[in-house]
């Protein structure tokens, strides 16, 4: 396999030890990080295909703890087990899905970001969001990127119920904004929630390669003088 490969940490066994999440050719594969000196176990417990057989495309990845199942179904809540997060590639109908992965990984929401018509692929983040409209409910919720010819739109969806929290238009101003966008998360002192957009791959580029979008409600601000294409995640700790 020679076309690359998205890696995302997460922890899928219970213990306080981070594992990897994987994905690669329309395939994602978890590996488990072990008490030994090796920092994560070579063979995978699991593996799935988020969007079928067929499907052998790129697949974007994050990792976030949205809830658990009980009684049968899918309870918003937060456990300290992390659920994997998947967004589809280039060339089909964009399509953002969540999988529970405590036993049979089992897709429990999905989302259709940008538009319904978008088929340029998406990158997929996670992050607690706040603003000082809206409050931080204690579950993950997830960042949206759009690909190639997305117009830079950034969204942000509920872990809770999936609903749309924010959008807006990264690079919005400059001649150049259809390249694919990258975003991440920080909070800051009061708790509210910045994102960071970088503008990815696709065939443009541009030396305004970092923007701080804040809380997506406000103003846009803060270009950097870095040339894209750039990539771009949160540590937290």
């Amino acid at each position: 396999f020679t076309r690359g490969i998205e890696v995302a940490a997460g922890r899928f066994n219970g213990d306080s030890r981070d594992d990897l999440a994987v994905s690669g050719g329309g395939e994602v594969r978890m590996f488990l990080s072990p008490a030994a000196a090796a920092p994560v176990a070579s063979a995978p417990i699991k593996s799935f295909r988020p969007y079928g057989a067929a499907y052998t495309g790129d697949v974007s990845i994050a990792t976030g703890d949205f809830g658990r199942f009980s009684g049968g179904r899918f309870v918003p809540t937060t456990d300290s087990m992390s659920e994997i997060v998947t967004g589809t590639g280039i060339g089909v109908r964009a399509l953002v899905r969540t999988f529970d992965v405590t036993g049979v990984p089992t897709m429990v929401r999905q989302i259709q970001p940008i538009a319904s018509s978008f088929t340029g692929g998406v990158s997929v983040a996670t992050t607690r969001y706040k603003t000082g409209s809206l409050a931080d409910d204690g579950i993950d919720d997830v960042i949206v990127g759009a690909g190639f010819g997305g117009n830079s739109v950034v969204e942000v969806y509920s872990g809770r119920d999936g609903s749309r929290l924010a959008r807006a238009q990264a690079f919005a101003g400059l001649t150049r904004q259809q390249a694919a966008v990258h975003a991440a998360a920080l909070t800051d002192a009061s708790g509210n929630t910045d994102i960071y957009a970088v503008q990815g791959s696709g065939g443009f580029t541009s030396t305004n390669g970092v923007r701080r979008l804040g809380t997506l409600t406000g103003p846009q601000a803060q270009r950097n003088a870095l040339a894209a294409p750039l990539r771009i995640a949160a540590i937290r700790k």
